[in-house]
């Protein structure tokens, strides 16, 4: 009888062990997917942003006569000037990059 009550000890002690184990494990592989989604989502926010700073050297280029020296601050007035009719927009580059 005796050696029963050790062995349910022994049991329940690797049981609650291993709980614990599991709620670690749980807990650090949501810490490491909530660290992926925000990794993928700055990744995507950077790309958009190029893209929009790409499309203002572009804009900036045709403006001015598909000129291929193109000054950081034209590229961000042709930005300016065109990226006002679309507010969503704007406010993400402004948000993003600090211009716009």
């Amino acid at each position: 009888m005796s050696m029963k009550c050790g062995c349910l000890r022994l049991i329940e002690y690797s049981l609650k062990a291993s709980r614990e184990r599991a709620r670690q494990a749980q807990m650090e592989n949501a810490h490491k997917l909530e660290a992926f989604r925000n990794g993928i989502r700055e990744g995507a926010m950077e790309v958009a942003a190029r893209h929009v700073y790409r499309a203002g050297v572009y804009l900036a280029s045709l403006e001015m006569g598909l000129k291929s020296n193109l000054e950081e601050r034209e590229i961000l007035a042709a930005l300016e000037r065109n990226i006002g009719k679309y507010p969503l927009l704007a406010e993400f580059f402004q948000k993003e990059c600090g211009e716009g």
